[in-house]
């Protein structure tokens, strides 16, 4: 998922999921007033956040800085080439054709992410390593499986979260087209994403366990 559209989307997250995700929420609006107070409770405890601008790009500013401000579990990110330096030259035989990495943040939430693809022939592979710095904020809009648990299989493939090595994942295959998805939560703080085309249902674990998750979780 490209930086930009993941920070947008963290932005919603921050407005319209978080407040209501957990027991109760309320909103309070007066018709000649531009204040909001949006008042949530997840596992007993109360975050309130209130924002006194009817503009929307301020608004969103305020409520991230102020519920950032409670995220008591978020820590400073690593560098994003410490992520990049974790990408093989190679996987599944294929070549790494491209590499990127990336460090940004907004009204106090950071993340810092490296990307790579890889290719051969049709085979291709997209991989992404994401530190959350450990923000429940930011892991709600990176890794919203994580909290559930389901599974749903057809003749056309499967859907399920489960867990690998002791970390929380989730796994998806595509069997018309041959393509899937496998999404690891390392430490309650990386994000491992790995995305295939034209490729087998082992094909993303046998990419998995050529990025050791034991060095991302060394890199706290």
């Amino acid at each position: 998922m490209k930086l930009q559209p993941l920070l947008a989307f963290l932005m919603m997250i921050a407005l319209f999921t978080l407040p209501s995700c957990g027991g109760a929420s309320k909103e309070k609006e007066d018709d000649n007033d531009t204040t909001s107070t949006i008042e949530s409770e997840e596992d007993g405890e109360k975050s309130t956040v209130t924002i006194e601008t009817d503009d929307p790009m301020e608004a969103t500013k305020e409520a991230l800085r102020q519920l950032s401000a409670g995220d008591v579990d978020a820590k400073e990110v690593v560098s994003y080439q410490s992520l990049k330096d974790l990408m093989p030259n190679s996987l599944l035989g294929m070549k790494r054709t491209n590499i990127e990495g990336q460090k940004s943040g907004m009204q106090g939430l950071s993340i810092s992410t490296a990307t790579a693809e890889y290719e051969e022939g049709e085979k291709e592979l997209d991989v992404s390593i994401v530190d959350a710095g450990g923000s429940t904020l930011t892991l709600a809009g990176l890794a919203m499986w994580a909290n559930m648990e389901f599974e749903r299989e057809s003749d056309d493939g499967y859907e399920r979260t489960t867990k690998i090595d002791g970390h929380k994942a989730f796994e998806q295959y595509d069997k018309k087209n041959k393509s899937g998805q496998l999404s690891v939560l390392v430490d309650n703080r990386f994000v491992v994403n790995i995305e295939g085309e034209n490729i087998s249902e082992n094909d993303l674990r046998k990419a998995l366990n050529d990025i050791s998750l034991r060095k991302i979780s060394r890199l706290q």
